[in-house]
């Protein structure tokens, strides 16, 4: 399993509890244990919550790989999507948007990713924050203060930071 090193956290907002039981059933089915936070019950985190996600949208339930160093989020994640990173079987998977591969010009890995996008004949768009420093600085605030590439952002599905071709490979 790709994930199972890294602490996994549930946020939600009372109004979403029902989503927020699916997920953490679907987590559980495979093991994985979740620490659920209820941003109603716990204000001093939503600020820092929030800037993990576009504000406009509050994209909740949202499941946050990792503690310190974010691995990816996950929006309102279907059954299917939680199973294709979280289980061994590849079996799962589910439609995903047209990615956005936000890279560097001096990032080996973004070039390998990129490469392997091309030779697997799938879209995408490339964005270097390298030429583009307001990309740099939205990269900052959704990796918790940290300027990640490669991140790959499927829109209001999933955001990856750093995810190496082994999970991307199981996602699409």
């Amino acid at each position: 399993m790709i994930m199972n090193t890294y602490q996994i956290y549930l946020y939600f907002y009372k109004k979403h509890t029902g989503e927020a039981d699916r997920i953490d059933i679907a987590l559980d089915s495979l093991g994985i244990n979740v620490e659920r936070v209820a941003l109603d019950e716990n204000p001093d985190l939503e600020d820092d919550i929030l800037a993990l996600v576009d504000k406009d949208k509050k994209q909740f339930p949202l499941v946050k790989i990792g503690q310190g160093k974010i691995k990816g989020l996950l929006f309102k994640p279907s059954n299917n999507l939680i199973k294709s990173i979280f289980s061994d079987d590849d079996s799962f998977k589910t439609a995903l948007p047209r990615p956005t591969l936000y890279c560097s010009t001096w990032c080996g890995e973004c070039q390998t990713l990129k490469d392997w996008f091309d030779d697997q004949c799938l879209s995408y768009k490339d964005i270097n924050i390298d030429e583009q420093p307001a990309h740099a600085e939205k990269i900052n605030r959704w990796a918790g203060g940290r300027r990640v590439v490669p991140t790959v952002d499927f829109k209001d599905v999933i955001r990856l930071f750093n995810p190496g071709l082994e999970l991307i490979s199981k996602i699409i």
